[in-house]
């Protein structure tokens, strides 16, 4: 039967899912996490760094995720309670710099996990929202511009709708001319800008 350190123990009689009691838990007792095994000290910095992220305490996951990366290379492990804890960690890494809005930062990451792991959906999702965040000014007006024209071309269809027939027809026609012309123009522009996205998370 495997034998642990009496503070490991201590850790495991928590409640699995009571997140702050586990972030309370290895803060306050980081000297004696220390001094445990290898295995053991880098199962509890996951546990504790996976409660720091479900509890939105992302300057604290960021502030002790790059430890655990790079012990799990150095020490070569692949793998914690079977879970794959070097790709999950990068991907939340990415994640809570996206939360925190340094976006440049999440894609450059999100972007490389994406290449470890070109079947992730979670990642390719990530990297989407990111490039769409990361857009260019122009781009940004762009979009929001043709989401606008198709919020006027709903309006123009309920005033051919509901006011139809108290307008005059060439008053009408030349309405409903503006609105195909806006509804055509907007939706083929957030189509091209979305396939440019696609492509480049396909090609990352």
């Amino acid at each position: 039967m495997e034998r642990h350190s009496q503070v490991y123990l201590e850790f495991y009689e928590l409640h699995r899912d009571s997140y702050d009691s586990i972030v309370y838990f290895f803060e306050h007792h980081q000297g004696a996490i220390r001094q445990l095994p290898l295995e053991e000290q880098l199962e509890l910095l996951a546990e504790y760094l996976n409660a720091c992220f479900e509890t939105a305490q992302y300057h604290k996951y960021l502030a002790h995720v790059d430890e655990l990366i790079e012990s799990l290379i150095i020490y070569n492990v692949e793998t914690i309670h079977g879970k794959d804890e070097y790709t999950s960690s990068i991907f939340r890494k990415a994640a809570a710099l996206f939360n925190l809005e340094r976006y440049e930062e999440s894609t450059f990451l999100v972007k490389q996990l994406c290449r470890m792991s070109p079947r992730s959906q979670n990642a390719r999702i990530l990297y989407r929202r990111n490039l769409y965040q990361n857009l260019s000014r122009p781009h940004q007006i762009l979009r929001h511009s043709s989401a606008a024209g198709l919020l006027l071309t709903a309006v123009l269809t309920a005033v051919d709708l509901f006011a139809g027939r108290f307008i005059q027809p060439e008053w009408l026609s030349g309405i409903l001319i503006v609105r195909n012309i806006v509804f055509v123009t907007s939706l083929l522009t957030l189509l091209v800008m979305e396939l440019r996205i696609r492509w480049q998370v396909e090609r990352a």
